[in-house]
């Protein structure tokens, strides 16, 4: 895992229950940013990259919380 998707990684590691916001939704996250969420992971992905154009967006599908293992 590259440096920035490791900070990716790791931020969304550390919202804890914060994620439960975005449950069954994709979210991109840039640096220590949700830049977009939706239910489709394309239009997700075209707008974190519109926002951030020289950024490689993590995208994610969060799971509700009884699926969630670590």
């Amino acid at each position: 895992m590259g440096k920035t998707a490791q900070t990716e990684y790791d931020f969304i590691l550390s919202m804890g229950d914060k994620l439960g916001k975005y449950v069954h939704e994709w979210i991109a996250v840039v640096g220590t940013e949700v830049v977009a969420r939706g239910e489709d992971a394309e239009d997700v992905c075209e707008k974190a990259q519109k926002q951030h154009p020289s950024a490689t967006p993590f995208i994610m599908k969060v799971p509700a919380d009884e699926v969630m293992l670590l």
